[in-house]
């Protein structure tokens, strides 16, 4: 059925009960019955045109009684329309800039009591337009499959175009305007006599994109069916009387400013329902804000038996992650509210880019203490050569080692792997009682991080420079170690959610280390083969890092601060030296360390800031062996080490070195 527009009003089809004298006598109507079933496909399309002040009715039933003449229908009258396979209407409404109605385009209107719209079938229903119902009249609607949609505003009750006869009417947003969508209101004041009414049944699939608010009575959704509130001018409302079913929604909001999407529930409830919410990283949060989406607008608690999550679980709104709870369930804010209603609340945690963004600041932070070396771990054992012969030397290590660690709450756990080559040359001399070596490195360290909670990585490479000066007591076994290093970091980090992936760009910055040491060894119990030491060692190391800021993909801006670090160590290591060349010398070690400085702070679209610290204490113990040939100038060295928790640990590192002299 195709209708092109008249300037005035245009139908499909339409059933209407006059009260023209021919069939009024005495302010009575004579029964009037009329019933029109559709059992092949219905296609009806309405074309506008550029009549866009026309009023469209797809389907419409009505009767013209009227308040004002107190005449009601007549017990026994019906208008019965009812559809039994395809069902496809296309009568859209005329929308202005904001995505409100201005001109009438109702798939379906229906006017008055006894008048009856029916979709049953199992076929394909598919409706552009709104769908409006008024004065006691009843419309069932049943889509059964995923090829079934609405497109348009479901409403009962509602009198004129614009605004929400059921919000807040001193909203200017609210008030009524427009084109009359009935002539008057006679339904009942009274809810419980008002007999207007639509039941909506979705299920396999079948889909609803609520353009404008709606009201009905009874929902049944089911089985992958979903209901989207569909405008992006606006937040709207759906209201239902009752609500069965395993349903989606998808909605929308701004829990900055407090306003959202929202599903009302005026009578009942029962299933598990799902919402999706959309991230919105560039969001202003500080992780207190809370925002009503599903509210319960009934007092009698035994009747809520549905409830709602969240179909991803939760939702990142700035640098903060959101979950989908009942007043009780939010664990961060009180919501003061004593109904069922469901709110998004935080959850205490920050957002994936937030997390991401402390993490890449903490694998920066770990890789300058994996580079705070020690004088074995870069030359080996100095102590092997104490008759100077060769006068410089080339050596190459490889490290490699895993961190574990979280922040707690606000940053889940996580393991950052790493592994670097670091080669260096110096040169030797003679001053005194003293062995001088000063030499020059350069160095190269990757980490590659992982949240145990989310998918994606976290990474980092470092560039280093390094001068170095050792000294050697030939007499006493004392020994001092001075170095100094710059290392230019770069990383990124990327996120995968099952919605999207959120990428920050490459960040860059610049660090600077400073390390002083200082250890002797005393041989203990020495005979011709062998002796056994123990050597006390002591370190300190200064390091800066400078802050830098940028903006990830989801839309978060965050600004990382300057970090500064002192860290002592204070141990010894214990072990064993042959005399005869080819063994293996083999050592065990335990350090105390401890950081002094070391906070990190991060800023989010500079809205909220979060800080986290280093302060505190762990020990680091571990192994390892020193090989040298027969000829005393090629040294092989290999260390591994562990340490305890302290915001992360070392779960272990390697090094494996090789230092030659010439």
């Amino acid at each position: 059925m195709y209708v092109k527009s008249g300037p005035v009003k245009s139908r499909g089809i339409g059933v209407t009960q006059y009260k023209e004298s021919v069939f009024y006598a005495g302010k009575k109507y004579y029964i009037n019955q009329t019933e029109m079933e559709f059992h092949g496909a219905v296609n009806i399309k309405i074309e506008r045109g550029n009549q866009n002040r026309s009023e469209h009715y797809g389907v419409f039933g009505s009767n013209t009684t009227r308040k004002k003449d107190g005449i009601g229908e007549p017990e026994g009258s019906y208008n019965k329309i009812n559809f039994y396979s395809d069902v496809k209407i296309d009568v859209k409404p005329v929308l202005d800039e904001n995505g409100k109605q201005v001109a009438i385009g109702d798939a379906i209107n229906i006017d008055g009591k006894y008048t009856h719209v029916g979709i049953s079938g199992d076929g394909k229903v598919q409706i552009d337009g709104d769908i409006h119902v008024l004065n006691g009249g009843t419309i069932d609607l049943n889509l059964k499959n995923k090829d079934s949609y609405i497109n348009g505003e479901i409403h009962i009750g509602k009198q004129r175009y614009g605004g929400d006869p059921d919000g807040d009417q001193s909203n200017p947003d609210n008030q009524p305007s427009g084109q009359n969508l009935f002539d008057e209101n006679r339904d009942d004041p009274d809810p419980e006599k008002n007999t207007t009414k639509v039941t909506l049944n979705m299920s396999n699939g079948a889909r609803w994109n609520a353009t404008n608010t709606s009201k009905i009575n009874d929902l049944a959704i089911d089985n992958e069916a979903e209901i989207t509130f569909g405008s992006d001018k606006r937040f709207i409302n759906i209201s239902t009387g009752t609500l069965k079913g395993n349903g989606i929604f998808h909605m929308s909001g701004d829990i900055v400013k407090n306003k959202s999407d929202r599903l009302i529930i005026r009578k009942s409830s029962e299933g598990h329902h799902q919402i999706t919410y959309k991230d919105n990283g560039a969001a202003k949060t500080t992780g207190k804000e809370s925002l009503l989406l599903v509210e319960y607008k009934t007092d009698n608690k035994d009747d809520i038996k549905g409830y709602f999550t969240l179909k991803q679980g939760t939702t990142d709104q700035g640098a903060y992650e959101y979950v989908l709870t009942d007043p009780k369930g939010s664990k961060v804010v009180k919501i003061d509210d004593p109904s069922s209603s469901f709110y998004l609340n935080p959850t205490g945690r920050l957002a994936s880019a937030g997390q991401s963004s402390v993490l890449l600041n903490d694998l920066i932070y770990q890789s300058n203490l994996t580079l705070t070396e020690s004088l074995h771990q870069r030359l080996g054992e100095v102590h092997f050569n104490k008759d100077l012969v060769r006068q410089k030397g080339v050596w190459v290590k490889y490290l490699n080692g895993k961190y574990s660690g979280d922040r707690g709450i606000k940053v889940g756990p996580y393991v950052n792997r790493y592994r670097g080559l670091k080669i260096g040359h110096d040169w030797a001399k003679e001053r005194g009682n003293w062995i001088n070596y000063n030499g020059i490195s350069l160095g190269y360290i990757s980490s590659n991080a992982a949240f145990k909670h989310l998918s994606g990585q976290t990474s980092i490479d470092g560039r280093e420079l390094g001068l170095y000066s050792a000294w050697l007591n030939k007499e006493n076994d004392l020994y001092l170690d001075f170095f100094a290093k710059a290392v230019k970091y770069r990383g990124r980090y990327e996120v995968k959610k099952p919605e999207t992936t959120i990428t920050s760009p490459q960040i860059r910055t610049l660090t600077y280390i400073l390390s002083a040491e200082t250890g002797r060894r005393f041989n203990l119990n020495e005979t011709e083969e062998r002796t056994s030491y123990i050597q006390p060692e002591a370190q300190l190391t200064y390091h800066t890092t400078g802050g830098y800021a940028f903006k990830a993909s989801s839309g978060l801006d965050t600004k990382t601060e300057r970090v500064r670090s002192l860290t002592a160590r204070i141990g010894f290591r214990a072990g064993l030296d042959y005399f005869n060349e080819k063994n293996l010398h083999p050592y065990a070690k335990l350090m105390y360390e401890r950081e002094f400085l070391g906070g990190m702070q991060h800023s989010f679209n500079e809205a909220a800031v979060e800080k986290f610290g280093n302060k505190g204490h762990w020990w680091v113990y571990g192994l390892g062996f020193s090989y040298m040939d027969k000829a005393k100038n090629t040294q092989l060295y290999f260390e591994t080490q562990r340490s305890t928790r302290h915001y992360f640990k070392q779960n272990w590192q390697a090094n494996l070195g090789v230092r030659h002299l010439f």
